[in-house]
């Protein structure tokens, strides 16, 4: 059922649409549409643009802190701003990829064969075009030309697909052991008391750590202080 009430709010907006752009004709329409779709197109390349530069700046950083660089780096207080740049970030590591090897049978790698072929008998530089910022628009132009956010990332589920198959291939799941064949190595206390020190020393070293979000890692550090310091005060007789 409609809202007489919204209904006349509308006809209100549309009278005074209809007023304001009275007599608009189709070739100011197609300037409009060709605005937008230059708009959008820049607002991609600069996305995947600052996401290259974050990638560029993971060398400065120390291990396992370059999300917590960025959160500073772009002011993000709730974690949606971080969330963008995570995404950005993650659409530039895949260009670069491209990039680096293009894979043809996906629309990015095809437009990166594209690219370096040239027009008019003259290929672009691999070097060159990466040695300014200004190369770099360049390429990402060409590259993201017609796409959205949601298209470009459609665009290269394929490249995700095909180096994950790569990945598997490269990377065979261990041959599963005979249980006659199995060494058993009997710790000791010791050994197996500091053995799941180790292993969290190994886990907060690696990336899915470093991308988990800031409350729930500083949760994991705090239990970790309560346990120590409650064992600690065991070991000192209630202290």
């Amino acid at each position: 059922m409609k809202n007489p009430q919204i209904e006349k709010q509308l006809t209100v907006v549309e009278t005074s649409l209809q007023a304001r752009f009275k007599g608009i004709s189709p070739a100011e329409l197609c300037a409009a549409f060709a605005d937008t779709e230059r708009k959008r197109a820049n607002w991609l390349v600069s996305a995947v643009m600052f996401g290259l530069k974050c990638v560029a700046t993971k060398p400065q950083v120390k291990r396992g802190d370059f999300m917590d660089f960025i959160a500073k780096a772009i002011k993000d207080k709730d974690g949606k701003s971080l969330r963008s740049a995570r995404r950005y970030i993650g659409l530039a590591g895949k260009i670069m990829a491209q990039v680096a090897m293009p894979d043809a049978t996906n629309e990015i790698g095809a437009r990166v064969v594209e690219y370096f072929k040239g027009t008019n008998g003259k290929k672009p530089k691999f070097e060159r075009v990466l040695s300014t910022e200004e190369g770099i628009r360049e390429i990402l132009k060409f590259l993201l030309e017609g796409l959205s956010l949601h298209g470009l990332t459609k665009a290269l589920q394929g490249a995700d697909a095909r180096a994950a198959l790569e990945e598997k291939c490269a990377n065979p799941p261990p041959r599963e052991i005979p249980e006659e064949e199995v060494e058993v190595v009997q710790l000791s206390f010791e050994e197996e008391l500091f053995e799941p020190i180790g292993k969290i020393q190994k886990l907060i070293k690696t990336d899915s750590f470093a991308g988990l979000p800031k409350d729930k890692a500083l949760e994991f550090v705090d239990a970790l202080i309560a346990e120590g310091t409650a064992l600690k005060r065991r070991i000192n007789g209630g202290k």
